[in-house]
């Protein structure tokens, strides 16, 4: 997960710098893609696939056009779409032909509904305002201490209960704005808001990794929907 963030920010660095992405980033994303594909995780897999897709179609233009007229809001409905397939209703099944076929897994995602159940129960007890930076000793269900709750949305509500979650939409809105992006900024938008929908299709298997990436890319995209003389406050200041 922390690679396929840093694939993207070397994008965003890339199309800042010389206005596409330069092969030398093409080539290191590529190297950095080995590691998770080697290692054999399915989440991270399927967010590389992802990364090179949109990689693959930088310069479609169509696409380009379908992706930026998606806002930031259509892309969180996406993640709680799927967050109520997989983590709610658990419809997973329909997709074992991937799950066990291609990724070799179960059915309950490597126990990650064990998981699930037990931060449903966890939510329920502090659903206002979480949990906060909690010990990971009380997800301890069946056999094992997971490291997190392997879900976006049940990460953001174990830490933060419904006022985390409503935060967080909050942001997506906030940054659904786009009115005030200056030409310089299209691009890297654009590929914020892929990465963005990256994360909300990882999200159902994934969390803290994500998480940090998330907030990394939101301070990112509120600078980018700063006026201009505030962006250059912020620089002035970070320089200080």
């Amino acid at each position: 997960s922390i690679i396929i963030t840093l694939m993207v920010l070397n994008i965003l660095y890339s199309h800042l710098l010389y206005g596409k992405i330069n092969k030398k980033i093409l080539i290191l994303n590529m190297v950095g893609a080995i590691a998770p594909i080697y290692l054999l995780s399915a989440t991270s897999i399927i967010g590389i696939f992802f990364v090179i897709i949109f990689e693959l179609i930088d310069n479609v233009a169509w696409i380009q056009k379908l992706i930026n007229k998606l806002k930031m809001i259509h892309i969180y409905f996406v993640g709680i779409a799927l967050f109520l397939i997989f983590e709610i209703l658990r419809l997973q099944e329909i997709f074992s032909f991937i799950i066990q076929g291609i990724f070799h897994k179960t059915i309950t995602m490597s126990a990650r509904t064990y998981i699930w159940d037990k931060s449903i129960e966890l939510i329920r007890q502090k659903s206002i305002l979480g949990y906060g930076i909690y010990d990971n000793s009380i997800l301890d269900v069946k056999y094992f201490i997971p490291d997190n709750t392997h879900s976006f949305f049940f990460e953001v509500m174990m830490t933060g209960g419904i006022i985390g979650l409503f935060l967080v939409s909050f942001i997506f809105i906030i940054l659904s704005n786009e009115k005030r992006i200056k030409s310089e900024f299209i691009k890297p938008y654009y590929w914020i808001k892929c990465y963005m929908l990256i994360i909300m299709i990882m999200g159902t298997s994934e969390a803290t990794n994500l998480y940090y990436g998330f907030f990394v890319f939101i301070v990112i995209a509120g600078y980018m929907l700063m006026p201009k003389h505030n962006r250059n406050l912020v620089i002035r200041k970070s320089l200080m």
